[in-house]
């Protein structure tokens, strides 16, 4: 995967906390980062998810998991490079309490998320992963 590397407001006061994004669809990464940024927080896209070359942990990493197989193998090796939590989004969630609680069981992660998904449910996931209150 090459993409940029992008450090914004890293280092503000202002900063929520400091999201590692992994997602391969452009048109989706600069969605997910443009709303995420206007919330305060810093975002990194690596150019490879499975080596860190950053100084700073993440509070959150949100990956695309694109096929059960394929998920299976990106969320280990994030997670053998990070210790942060981890929201996946797919298009192949479904919506529904349920099914979102035992497939993020199973892929050992905070929360899964659908792809598409709205701004507000995007915001509400990331608050829910990282703990935080609205």
């Amino acid at each position: 995967m090459a993409v940029n590397v992008s450090h914004a407001h890293k280092n503000s006061a202002h900063t929520r906390g400091y999201v590692l994004l992994v997602e391969p669809d452009e048109l989706i990464r600069e969605l997910i980062r443009r709303w995420l940024s206007e919330e305060g927080y810093a975002i990194c896209i690596p150019l490879d998810p499975a080596v860190n070359t950053h100084d700073d942990a993440p509070s959150l990493i949100i990956a695309n998991v694109g096929s059960p197989a394929g998920g299976c193998r990106l969320l280990d090796s994030v997670r053998a490079v990070y210790a942060a939590p981890v929201l996946a989004l797919s298009a192949w969630f479904r919506r529904g309490l349920g099914a979102s609680s035992e497939v993020a069981h199973r892929l050992g992660v905070e929360q899964v998320l659908p792809i598409p998904c709205t701004r507000e449910e995007l915001l509400g996931a990331v608050r829910d992963a990282m703990h935080e209150s609205s």
